[in-house]
């Protein structure tokens, strides 16, 4: 890390073990088909998972975050903000995907305090 490296992000981003359920989000249908991850991080303006699917940035998805043994399970909409491979995960191909909230709000970070 540069020592001039300056953080960017309004909220701290924080390693959990959470469920994600993915899902892009269906313009026309109203029909979304989720697959299922972990979390690896998170923070009240986004979130970051695995996946075996690369997606593109710009993308937008359906989230379903479910934190073990705790509800309500929270709904989310975000946008793919980088999508980048793991070397040597031994799992294939497997990508970083860092999603950005959409309409989030100061409003969730009581709710993701509770959790966390």
């Amino acid at each position: 890390m540069s020592p001039n490296f300056e953080e960017k992000r309004n909220f701290i981003r924080v390693t959990v073990n959470c469920e994600i359920r993915i899902a892009k989000t269906a313009e026309n249908t109203g029909k979304s088909s989720y697959v299922t991850s972990r979390v690896r991080d998170l923070s009240a303006e986004g979130v970051g998972f695995e996946l075996r699917e690369k997606l593109d940035p710009g993308e937008f998805l359906d989230l379903k975050l479910k934190f073990d043994s705790k509800p309500p399970v929270l709904k989310l909409k975000g946008e793919v903000m980088r999508c980048v491979p793991i070397q040597g995960s031994g799992l294939g191909h497997q990508f970083y995907i860092g999603v950005k909230f959409l309409h989030a709000s100061k409003d969730l970070i009581p709710i993701f305090l509770k959790f966390i």
